[in-house]
Formats: C-alpha cells, structure tokens, sequence
C-alpha cells in the first residue's frame, strides 16, 4: 500500500522491419518471417492488450492511474531493439525444442532456427526488428 507501479511493454503489434542508412541487404526474409512469429508464436497468444495496458491497471481495487504514455522508441535504440529480439527468437526456439513432442514441433522449432539463422546474417547487412511503440503505465496503490 502506498507503492508505485511501473509497467513498460513493447507493443508488439508494431513490429517493423528496419534497414540501416545506407546498406543494400541482399536478404530482409528472416526478419519479414519472423515478424508474424513474434506477433504470434502460439495459436492460444494474443498481443492485442499491450495497447490497452491502462485499462488493466486501473481495473478496481487494482491500482490509481497515474501515467499511462505510448512513445516511439528512439531510432538511435533500434538497432539494439533488433539484437534484443534475436535473443527473443533464440530462446523461443529453446523452448518450442524443449517442449517438443511431435515430429511437427520438432520440424517447428527446425524452422525458427532457421528463420534466426537468416536474421542473424541480415543483421550483420544491415538489417533489423523492432517495435515502434512502447506503452508505459504507472500506477499507485
């Protein structure tokens, strides 16, 4: 009682693909595959509240409302958006493989790894992922 609340998140849902000033990628398809990966990685996901974060807080005998902001992220912050969520894809992989059950989960987490793979070679060419959105809430208890 008494405490702040701070919650930041990425809204996925404005997930973009990027390419450095001056580069001539010869591929971007790792990155334009992995964007509807990301936004979906399970059939039971759903991204669709990050937009709505404001609202979740504010629910009753949640907490007051005290900020509830979206800001772009800052163009000089892409690029590390874009390393942060090869990460992302990597340890998704990790889990899809170590969950996996069928010969279909098995070939699902293959082809992450090979939709990372290609990502990982477009980053080194200049190319990238990332949000352009983060939403921020605070809110007092």
């Amino acid at each position: 009682p008494g405490g702040f609340l701070q919650w930041t998140e990425a809204d996925i849902n404005t997930n973009r693909l990027i390419v450095a000033p001056g580069s001539t990628p010869p591929s971007t398809q790792g990155v334009e595959e992995v964007i509807p990966i990301m936004n979906k990685p399970r059939p039971d996901i759903n991204h669709e509240w990050i937009p709505h974060l404001g609202e979740y807080l504010s629910q009753p005998d949640d907490a007051d409302l005290v900020a509830w902001e979206r800001y772009p992220v800052r163009k000089e912050f892409q690029m590390y958006w874009s390393i942060g969520n090869l990460f992302v894809c990597e340890e998704y992989e990790a889990a899809v493989r170590k969950s996996a059950k069928t010969e279909a989960e098995v070939a699902k987490a293959d082809k992450v790894h090979e939709i990372t793979e290609k990502m990982a070679v477009e980053m080194m060419n200049g190319v990238g992922i990332y949000s352009e959105v983060v939403v921020a809430v605070v809110g007092k208890k």
